[in-house]
């Protein structure tokens, strides 16, 4: 999967099993990629805010019970701070845990690498479907 990056992570839902479903889309253009309204401040007064599907290349699915909280539910900032590297465009929701977890928080960056990607998801026990 060489040269290939995360650029957008989709919450599809909630499987039978009660396991999260998320969609990892991964771009070859990433210094162009765009979406509507990825500049507004913030990211959740945009309804269902999506990428152009021109620079889909490669989307996977994973299942997990890890919620992930999304750039694109932020209210308090843009997707376009999660491109800059401000933010992730998904980190690991701790809130509901009775601790820390041992082997770090699941974060994942715009712009990261399709193996750096499926390295931090093997680290967690999760793999793409």
């Amino acid at each position: 999967m060489e040269n290939l990056n995360l650029c957008f992570i989709k919450n599809v839902g909630i499987d039978v099993d009660n396991l999260n479903i998320y969609e990892f889309i991964f771009t070859d253009k990433v210094d162009e990629f765009w979406g509507e309204n990825f500049e507004y401040f913030p990211s959740c007064l945009c309804n269902e805010l999506i990428p152009n599907s021109e620079y889909y290349c490669l989307v996977k699915t994973i299942k997990t019970d890890i919620d992930l909280d999304l750039i694109q539910n932020s209210c308090c900032f843009s997707y376009q701070d999660a491109i800059d590297g401000i933010v992730a465009i998904a980190y690991q929701n701790i809130s509901n845990l009775d601790s820390y977890p041992d082997d770090g928080r699941l974060i994942l960056h715009y712009g990261i690498t399709y193996e750096e990607t499926e390295e931090l998801l093997n680290n967690k026990g999760i793999s793409f479907q």
